[in-house]
């Protein structure tokens, strides 16, 4: 009788862990592929205008500070290779005091457009090496239109020889409306969670006590009230 009854104990206990799990499968919101460069580069929010002016700067202006979302050309492999991408992170490195770009690689998909392509991955390059390219944005071919020059289209026009890294600083990061929306969605689904879990516990507990005896239903409890610990934890 003991044996059997310490078994219906492991039994309760895991049914709880297994309900606690479940729920926080169901409820919790999808969550992105971690960024898989080693660096902690400052990020911003996605380009979602129709038609947005990446660079507006003439090419007789002085050259430009750095920003996520430029569009760039980059080094490739080959010397008379076009490699253009998306500048998606900036960071600053010390110990080598240089400024480190994240770039997506984009793809040429013909009509002077450029597409972001994530299964290409990204790559690191320093922004001294980088030129700034002058190019819209187009929704609805999802691409960048890259601009060049009227005299020779074989040639990309750019906003500027080079980048401009002296004196310059990444500007405070800013919590956009989606980020304060996102922690309001999490809180509500706490407690959307910690409410399913109190009421099964409730009515876990009676069944159990009624079917199995007290000792068993105040084992039930003490493991909902563990669930709803951890949750209130997260």
């Amino acid at each position: 009788k003991m044996k059997n009854s310490a078994v219906l104990k492991s039994l309760i206990l895991t049914s709880q862990i297994i309900f606690s799990s479940c729920l926080l499968h169901h409820h919790s919101p999808p969550i992105s592929q971690k960024h898989k460069n080693p660096f902690k580069f400052q990020t911003s929010a996605k380009i979602n205008s129709s038609k947005t002016e990446i660079s507006t700067k003439s090419d007789t202006k002085p050259n430009p500070f750095p920003k996520i979302g430029d569009i760039i050309e980059y080094p490739g492999k080959w010397s008379n290779e076009l490699s253009l991408g998306e500048i998606r992170g900036l960071q600053f490195i010390d110990f080598d005091k240089k400024w480190i770009a994240d770039i997506l690689p984009l793809k040429d998909i013909g009509e002077n457009q450029f597409s972001r392509t994530k299964s290409f991955g990204t790559i690191i390059e320093n922004v001294e090496d980088l030129k700034p390219v002058r190019a819209i944005y187009v929704s609805s071919s999802n691409a960048f239109q890259v601009r060049f020059q009227s005299d020779d289209p074989s040639k990309i026009r750019y906003s500027g020889e080079r980048y401009n890294l002296e004196n310059f600083k990444l500007p405070p990061a800013k919590i956009i409306e989606g980020e304060k929306l996102d922690s309001k969605v999490y809180e509500d689904l706490k407690r959307r969670m910690l409410s399913d879990v109190l009421i099964f516990n409730i009515f876990g507990t009676v069944l159990m006590s009624l079917g199995f005896g007290f000792e068993n239903g105040a084992i039930f409890s003490l493991g909902g009230l563990f669930a709803a610990a951890y949750i209130v934890l997260l």
